[in-house]
C-alpha cells in the first residue's frame, strides 16, 4: 500500500459505526481530519458484521499529501479492503489491518454500480513465501547442524551408503536446493520480472536484491561441493573453508532476507510471527552454542586421556581402544540437543506457513 486514498467505517460503540477519511504515504497513515467532500453516511454493526455506504465527490484533493493529486473518479482505480483493530480515541481512528487487503482483480469504475470481486495475496507469492521459509529454515537449519556437529556421531552406522550425518546433510540442503530455486521462479512470475527502485518500494527492492544473492550463494555451494577434492588431498583444506564460508553466509542471509519479506505490505503477516522467527534466530544460537561446548569438552577429555600414563604391568594389548567404533561421550547430549532444535524448527514452519495461508 501507499499514496492512498483511505476511507474507514469504524465501529464506535453499541451498533454505531463512523466514518474517517485518510491517507497513506508510503505504509504509515495519516487522518484527514476533515469528511469533506462526502455525504449521505449511513451505518450499522450488527454482530461484528459492519455495513456502511456513503458518497464522494468525484474530484477529492488530500490535504495532507506533499504533492498535490487528485483523486479523481472520473479515473479508474484498484478497490482495497482491509480489516483491523481500532485507536481508542473520540472518535476512534484506524489502526493497522490485520489481514492481507482484498484487491480487485481489476481496476473499476467508481461511478458504476455493481458487485466487484477479489482476492486476497497471490498464491504465486504464499507459495515462494511457504518454500522459503520450508528450505533456509526447516531444511537449510538442521543441515549445517548436522554438518557441524553430528560427524563423530553414529560412527559404526551408515544411511544410504554414507554416513549418517552426511546423507541427512546432502538429503536436507538438495531439498533447500529445490526449494529455493522453484520459489526464485515463482517470485519472478508474480513480479513479472524484477523489482524497480523507488521511495515507495525500497524496501522490496532491497528484499529482491537480497534475494537473487542468497540463491546464487545457495548455487555455488552444490556446485563446489560437487567438485571437492577427496579427503586428505592437498587442496581439502580450501574447499573446506570455502564451504563453510558460503554456506554460513548465505544461511544468515536468507534467514535476514526472510525477515523482511514477512514484513512487505504484499504479504503483511501478523507481528506474530516475526517473534516466532526471532525465537528460532535465538534458539538456533543457543543450541550452536551449547553443541560447541559440548565438542570441546569432549576434545579437551580426550587430549588429557591421551596423555595418560599407562599403568605398568599391564599388556597393551589388553586395552581396548574402541575410540573411534563408539560413539562419543557427548553423543547423548547432542542428540538430545537435536532433537529439541528438530522438533521447534518444524513448529515455527508449520506456525509461519499457517499463518501464510491464513493471511
Amino acid at each position: 500500500m501507499g499514496d492512498d486514498d483511505v476511507w474507514g467505517c469504524i465501529e464506535n460503540g453499541g451498533s454505531s459505526v463512523v466514518l474517517e477519511h485518510s491517507y497513506n504515504p508510503g505504509y504509515s497513515s495519516q487522518s484527514e481530519g476533515s469528511l469533506a467532500g462526502s455525504s449521505d453516511f449511513s451505518g450499522s454493526y450488527t454482530d461484528g458484521v459492519i455495513q456502511c455506504q456513503f458518497s464522494r465527490q468525484k474530484t477529492l484533493t488530500s490535504r495532507k499529501k506533499r504533492a498535490v493529486e487528485d483523486y479523481d473518479l472520473n479515473n479508474e482505480f484498484y478497490l482495497l479492503i482491509a480489516r483491523g483493530p481500532k485507536n481508542p480515541a473520540n472518535p476512534p481512528t484506524l489502526s493497522k489491518h490485520i489481514t492481507t487487503p482484498v484487491i480487485s482483480a481489476s481496476k473499476i469504475d467508481y461511478t458504476s454500480v455493481g458487485n466487484v470481486g477479489g482476492a486476497a495475496t497471490d498464491p504465486k507469492l504464499k507459495t515462494h513465501a511457504c518454500l522459503m521459509i520450508i528450505g533456509w529454515i526447516g531444511c537449510a537449519s538442521v543441515a549445517i547442524v548436522f554438518a557441524r556437529y553430528f560427524k563423530p556421531i553414529w560412527p559404526n552406522s551408515k544411511l544410504l551408503g554414507q554416513k549418517v550425518w552426511f546423507t541427512f546433510h546432502r538429503s536436507l540442503m538438495i531439498l533447500n536446493l529445490l526449494c529455493f530455486l522453484v520459489g526464485f521462479v515463482m517470485i519472478f512470475i508474480y513480479v513479472g520480472g524484477f523489482v524497480a527502485f523507488s521511495k515507495s518500494s525500497d524496501r522490496n527492492f532491497v528484499h529482491a536484491l537480497m534475494g537473487i544473492i542468497v540463491t546464487a550463494l545457495g548455487l555455488t555451494n552444490p556446485i563446489m561441493a560437487a567438485f571437492r577434492p577427496h579427503p586428505g588431498t592437498d587442496n581439502r583444506y580450501i574447499f573446506n573453508w570455502a564451504h563453510w564460508a558460503v554456506g554460513t553466509a548465505s544461511h544468515i542471509l536468507a534467514i535476514a532476507t526472510v525477515f523482511i519479506g514477512m514484513d512487505l505490505p504484499a504479504l503483511d503477516l501478523p507481528q506474530s510471527c516475526t517473534w516466532v522467527l526471532l525465537a528460532f534466530v535465538i534458539l538456533h544460537v543457543l543450541i550452536e552454542l551449547l553443541l560447541e561446548v559440548a565438542t570441546c569438552v569432549a576434545k579437551d577429555a580426550e587430549r588429557k586421556q591421551s596423555h595418560e600414563i599407562p599403568l605398568q604391568g599391564v599388556n597393551k594389548d589388553d586395552v581396548v581402544d574402541d575410540g573411534k567404533d563408539s560413539d562419543p561421550p557427548e553423543s547423548l547430549m547432542k542428540r538430545c540437543l537435536l532433537a529439541v532444535y528438530v522438533i521447534f524448527a518444524i513448529v515455527v514452519v508449520i506456525y509461519l506457513i499457517v499463518s501464510i495461508g491464513l493471511y
